[in-house]
């Protein structure tokens, strides 16, 4: 049977053993993995298979130079949260970035702790929760610049991002049991479809204690506090070079390998 690397873990992404669940603890590895494990799309743009096994999770995030997208990071996390103690189970939800929400294609978590309910999330790109969330409605929080809240909606609860004086759909929960078989579901058709986001355009998102570093496409957007700059990236190999140098990512393949980037403005329309 599989034990969870803790010790490697914990050295991947920088933070020392801890004493047992508590919200601190909590805290503290939701910001040291979204502070070290980029979210990525590259190995579903190179076809290769999303293998979720933890074992596969822990050779490719913990003890290789990549990260992953919702379902390996999430994944890999809600290992660790069981490793350190805490009562954690996965939750699905539906994306609402477009005018249609999509299928439960995207992982959660929910962690109980000291009578409290949380939601946890590492892996959900540029609108990534840099902390974990209270699930109570209309309980607003800012971290790192983000604002979000859990509202009620018709398909269970809403979580919310405010962008200027405007609350912002992200996804859709609900607290139905998920099983094994469901995870394989959504991990197939988001890494396989024709239609699935994540086969038409390339992102990585890497955070730190002052903002986020962004790859859509060509563009690298650098937040650092209130001080925003971009950079486009050159079509070529070099591309590779750059992917190393600002989020830590080495894809092992040749940049030939990669879909031809795709129209800016289709890029912006899938969005």
């Amino acid at each position: 049977m599989f034990e969870f690397p803790l010790d490697e873990y914990r050295e991947r992404v920088g933070l020392p053993s801890g004493g047992g669940p508590s919200l601190t603890r909590l805290q503290d590895l939701h910001s040291a993995q979204i502070h070290t494990l980029p979210y990525e799309n590259f190995d579903v743009l190179l076809g290769r298979e999303i293998d979720l096994g933890i074992e596969r999770l822990v050779d490719k995030m913990v003890r290789s130079d990549r990260g992953g997208y919702c379902f390996e990071l999430n994944g890999l996390f809600k290992a660790v949260l069981e490793a350190e103690g805490f009562e954690v189970r996965t939750l699905l939800a539906r994306v609402h970035l477009l005018q249609e929400p999509t299928g439960r294609g995207h992982q959660i978590a929910l962690v109980s702790l000291g009578g409290r309910e949380w939601i946890v999330d590492v892996g959900n790109g540029a609108y990534c929760p840099r902390q974990p969330l209270p699930f109570e409605h209309e309980i607003e929080t800012t971290h790192n610049g983000l604002r979000m809240r859990i509202v009620e909606h018709p398909l269970g609860h809403m979580v919310q991002a405010k962008e200027q004086s405007i609350w912002k759909d992200l996804y859709s929960f609900d607290l139905s049991p998920v099983v094994p078989a469901d995870i394989d579901y959504g991990n197939h058709f988001t890494s396989t479809h024709p239609q699935s986001f994540f086969r038409s355009v390339r992102i990585a998102v890497l955070f730190d204690s002052e903002g986020e570093t962004v790859i859509f496409n060509n563009t690298c957007t650098i937040r650092s506090g209130e001080q925003t700059s971009s950079e486009q990236l050159a079509d070529n190999p070099t591309y590779l070079d750059k992917l190393r140098e600002l989020v830590g990512i080495d894809v092992d393949a040749e940049y030939e390998a990669l879909p031809p980037l795709r129209d800016d403005e289709v890029a912006r329309s899938l969005r």
